[in-house]
């Protein structure tokens, strides 16, 4: 799951989902919008006072 991924690694989300999709063999994007669809879902956690920039690393 991409949750597990993002939490694991410290790598970038864009880096994350790309890899993601690629070994799930889905379009490019799809886990970028996995991961958008997490975040309302609570799902995910993020600061919302902060930022949410895809190419660096986040506190979850």
């Amino acid at each position: 799951m991409i949750a597990v991924r993002i939490l694991n690694e410290c790598q970038s989300i864009r880096e994350n989902t790309n890899v993601f999709d690629k070994e799930t063999h889905m379009p490019l994007g799809s886990g970028m919008k996995l991961f958008y669809h997490l975040l309302p879902q609570k799902i995910i956690r993020v600061d919302i006072l902060e930022l949410l920039n895809v190419e660096q690393p986040i506190v979850i």
